[in-house]
């Protein structure tokens, strides 16, 4: 609300004229007609909204850790501007593998190739600065099994691993296209 978030322990009471983000895509301006503020409140654009989604949003809570130690080691051996780099990029895949999850949750299980979730990760190169990549996982049930010969499950514990921003053009975009095929049946 408004660009911050909202815990659902503590919710927050909407008022005529707050800004309402649902994830990334979705803005949505709250009017009550029965406030008197609602004839007052002027349409602010898009940008304004976005820049302040961009200004609050936070890398998740179960990736902090590692994120943090990353960035810790670049600032040392990169630099502060790179650091921040490290860090916006993390913070952005953070609400992208987020997305992912969410989406996972509402296809069937078939459709999801064997992988239970997505995770953040840093991927230090040798000779560049790190890249914040999405890392696929295993359903456990399957990594206990006995695998298929030559499959994935097999050959290791991730199921794939993408730059960050690779995997929100191509893989994010099909599993939108999948959560509206489901979307639209009867």
């Amino acid at each position: 609300v408004n660009g911050y978030q909202v815990d659902d322990d503590e919710g927050r009471l909407l008022e005529s004229g707050d800004r309402l983000a649902i994830g990334r895509a979705h803005i949505f301006r709250v009017v009550i007609p029965a406030s008197t503020s609602a004839e007052n409140v002027e349409e602010e654009d898009f940008e304004k909204a976005m820049k302040e989604l961009q200004a609050n949003r936070e890398v998740d809570p179960r990736y902090r850790r590692a994120v943090d130690a990353a960035v810790m080691i670049v600032k040392h051996e990169r630099g502060t501007k790179e650091a921040n780099s490290l860090l916006e990029s993390a913070k952005a895949a953070s609400e992208v593998v987020a997305e992912a999850n969410a989406i996972l949750k509402k296809v069937p299980q078939e459709w999801t190739s064997g992988v239970s979730h997505y995770e953040l990760a840093v991927l230090f190169q040798a000779d560049g600065p790190p890249e914040v990549c999405v890392v696929a996982r295993p359903e456990e049930d399957e990594t206990t099994a006995t695998p298929e010969p030559g499959s994935w499950q097999e050959r290791g514990f991730s199921a794939g691993i993408w730059e960050a921003g690779r995997f929100e053009e191509d893989r994010l975009t099909m599993m939108h296209e999948a959560a509206d095929l489901i979307a639209a049946q009867p």
